[in-house]
């Protein structure tokens, strides 16, 4: 699995197909890592880079869903994320386990996460679960871009 997805999603965004993505420069990463205190997962800031944060809810072929926000967030929603300071971590702070960085919306407080400093840090995972839903953001990504909710049909 490679980059070239990303194009793909990058091409589809903001041309009315229902995607919409805001690019990061690498100046606001560089200063997110600064202020945070932490290197970002090489692939998710490949994907912020190539793509930026935003919603993908439409797929490769066109078919649109609306029933999950599917939103990469922002670089300052992962701030409040990071730092705990978001206010679903002020209602249940256990939404999830330390360590892990929520980078990947699905809506109703539900968040795909990664694991920064594991040795597997582009690997997707559901909070407090062992096993990644995906060993990669690459792979995340071309699996969404497939099926926009096909997270939803991984059993738990």
């Amino acid at each position: 699995m490679t980059a070239e997805v990303f194009a793909e999603i990058s091409k589809s965004a903001n041309s009315g197909t229902g995607n919409s993505f805001k690019r990061v420069s690498k100046e606001e990463i560089a200063q997110w890592e600064i202020d945070n205190s932490i290197e970002l997962p090489v692939q998710l800031k490949e994907f912020y880079l190539q793509v930026g944060h935003g919603f993908l809810n439409v797929d490769r072929l066109g078919n649109k869903q609306n029933d999950y926000p599917n939103n990469w967030v922002s670089l300052d929603r992962l701030t409040e994320f990071w730092k705990r300071t978001e206010l679903s971590f002020q209602i249940d702070n256990e939404i999830v386990d330390e360590g892990e960085l929520p980078f990947f919306d699905m809506g109703s407080f539900a968040y795909l996460v990664l694991r920064p400093n594991s040795p597997t840090p582009n690997a997707v995972f559901r909070p407090y679960e062992g096993q990644p839903i995906c060993a990669s953001i690459y792979d995340f990504t071309e699996r969404l871009f497939e099926d926009t909710t096909f997270y939803t049909k991984i059993p738990v």
